[in-house]
């Protein structure tokens, strides 16, 4: 038997592995903003998060802190300044001048030639700048 996580943090009886997210969102990930969670957590320890340094795994990561963490932050405070109006992908659209791809994220695979490793690290060079001009 396995548990399965629920948003609320409690665990029902499963025969499937558990799934951490809820409660890596709520006793980690949720204690900063996501912008700062993902440049001072998971940058330099990308394998906790991701299993490996690769951008399409980012990007499945980000689709489950949106829909998990989206039930345990319901103001939208945590998510606003990555998923926002005015957060980071608006601002990597606007400046790619890419208006609104249905495919949020994968304009850095393309970018770089469809290099995971190098989309991952285009996409962090992006955040790092995003991150101190919304400092300013």
């Amino acid at each position: 038997w396995a548990s399965v996580c629920r948003a609320d943090g409690t665990t029902l009886p499963h025969f499937a592995k558990p799934c951490p997210l809820a409660a890596i969102c709520k006793q980690s990930i949720m204690q900063k903003n996501l912008i700062k969670f993902l440049l001072t957590d998971l940058r330099p320890r990308p394998g906790m998060y991701l299993t490996a340094y690769n951008f399409s795994y980012l990007n499945i990561f980000l689709t489950g802190v949106q829909i998990t963490c989206g039930e345990l932050d319901k103001t939208g405070e945590y998510s606003e300044s990555f998923f926002g109006e005015h957060g980071f992908l608006q601002w990597s659209w606007r400046k790619y001048d890419l208006g609104h791809p249905s495919f949020r994220l994968h304009h850095y695979l393309e970018f770089a030639n469809e290099n995971e490793k190098e989309a991952l690290d285009l996409f962090f060079e992006d955040l790092e700048a995003y991150h101190s001009e919304s400092s300013r």
